[in-house]
């Protein structure tokens, strides 16, 4: 380090060393005239004593005197008036009611009533001189169907069956045409001319019934 040092010094030249130190002095020389001289205490200051004085007590004034108040006595309790006594409100006598003025019914003649007289028999249907039930159609037989229809029909002066009519049938379009084909050939008594009679046929397996 110390050769550092001196390689450093040997850079500048003697003549630059002695300005740089002649500056240096005139400008310490500026800095003392400039700044003013510091003046020394010329004695020891003397401590200062504090007294501490305590004040006169002052006369404190006697608090005021607070009169005593009256308590004030409890007033009596109101007694409670009796109840007043309840008015009961006397029955009002009712009206007697007025006697009503006798009416004077006027009699009616009786009018005589229409003798009824008994209304006479209705016209005995004529009695059936061949019926024979309808055969069962083979093919509701074979495909095991049963049923029933309702019919009603005429019979003229001659005792022939005319204006057929199927009321209800069920199964339909099963067992009418055989019905019609066996009705037809029905006779009854002569000179008994009806309308609007009825029959009923039930087809079972078993066979055919009929009945009005």
């Amino acid at each position: 380090m110390a050769l550092t040092i001196l390689n450093q010094t040997r850079r500048f030249s003697w003549p630059f060393i002695a300005s740089a130190g002649l500056h240096a002095s005139v400008v310490a020389a500026l800095l003392y005239a400039t700044v003013p001289p510091m003046s020394l205490p010329s004695a020891v200051e003397q401590p200062m004593i504090v007294m501490l004085v305590a004040p006169d007590p002052q006369p404190v004034a006697p608090e005021p005197e607070v009169a005593p108040q009256p308590v004030p006595e409890p007033e009596p309790e109101p007694v409670p008036e009796p109840p007043a006594p309840v008015q009961v409100p006397k029955p009002v006598p009712k009206p007697k009611p007025k006697p009503k003025p006798e009416r004077h019914r006027e009699i009616k003649p009786r009018t005589p009533k229409p003798e009824t007289r008994p209304a006479s028999p209705a016209p005995s249907a004529p009695r059936a001189t061949f019926r024979s039930n309808p055969i069962y159609p083979p093919r509701a037989r074979a495909l095991g169907i049963e049923g029933r229809i309702s019919v009603m029909y005429d019979v003229n002066a001659e005792g022939r069956v005319e204006n057929i009519r199927i009321v209800a049938a069920q199964p339909r379009n099963m067992f009418e045409r055989d019905v019609r084909l066996a009705m037809r050939r029905w006779t009854y008594e002569t000179g008994k001319p009806t309308a609007n009679m009825t029959v009923k046929f039930q087809f079972d397996i078993q066979g055919v019934s009929s009945g009005d």
